[in-house]
């Protein structure tokens, strides 16, 4: 049986309390995946940065047997929801306007958010087309993995627009290799850590990934 990769890390090394939401984005905080060829993929949250005009998070992907240079540009959304401005890897990128409501800040069973974002492909700027991106939460509930057990919810997301094919293959909004039509969930979230499971792709098909550790939150004043 083919072995599932797995999230061995998750660190959150910021020295301030944050308000909770879905993804951590004080510069530091870091994810390691470990993948089903047993490499490793690293991402890190860095500096904020100014993305075509708005001030973002990015989280590189430091190492990555497939993605490495990959960015992502990220902001927090009002009420504690989560935008993604766009992605860069090397010269090429694109970006998203308005930003793409990736995750709202509270998550129920059976909700559903439906937003529409024109794209522009990068360096050079070109209008791409105009996306409709929809997101369904599909379950809700806890995954346990080596570092306990966490409530999650499951999410699954549906874009309808022009392929974006780019960085040899059609791109998800990530700038990751896209995966095939599912009713599956394709990711899970838990509130004040992130991904703790997601779906990707491999030449062979879907790679579920799962299983996150992590150490304790450090706040101002903690010892």
């Amino acid at each position: 049986m083919k072995k599932l990769p797995m999230i061995l890390v998750f660190m959150l090394v910021t020295t301030t309390c944050l308000a909770q939401n879905y993804l951590p984005l004080a510069p530091g905080n870091f994810w390691t995946y470990r993948l089903d060829n047993g490499l490793l993929e690293t991402r890190v949250v860095g500096e904020p940065v100014e993305f075509y005009g708005r001030t973002v998070y990015p989280i590189k992907y430091v190492v990555s047997p497939r993605y490495e240079g990959l960015v992502n540009y990220w902001s927090m959304a009002p009420g504690g929801g989560v935008l993604l401005h766009g992605f860069t890897r090397g010269v090429v990128g694109a970006r998203y306007e308005p930003p793409v409501l990736w995750i709202e800040g509270t998550l129920a069973v059976g909700q559903t958010w439906t937003q529409q974002s024109d794209f522009y492909i990068l360096p050079s700027g070109a209008y791409y087309g105009r996306w409709t991106f929809d997101t369904e939460v599909l379950a809700a509930e806890t995954r346990n993995v080596p570092a306990g057990n966490f409530a999650c919810f499951g999410l699954i997301n549906h874009a309808d627009g022009p392929p974006l094919a780019m960085l040899g293959g059609a791109c998800d909004l990530c700038g990751q290799l896209a995966p095939g039509k599912s009713d599956l969930v394709e990711y899970w979230v838990a509130q004040d850590v992130g991904i703790v499971e997601y779906l990707g792709t491999t030449p062979t098909g879907w790679r579920p990934t799962r299983d996150i550790r992590w150490p304790r939150r450090r706040c101002r004043g903690a010892r």
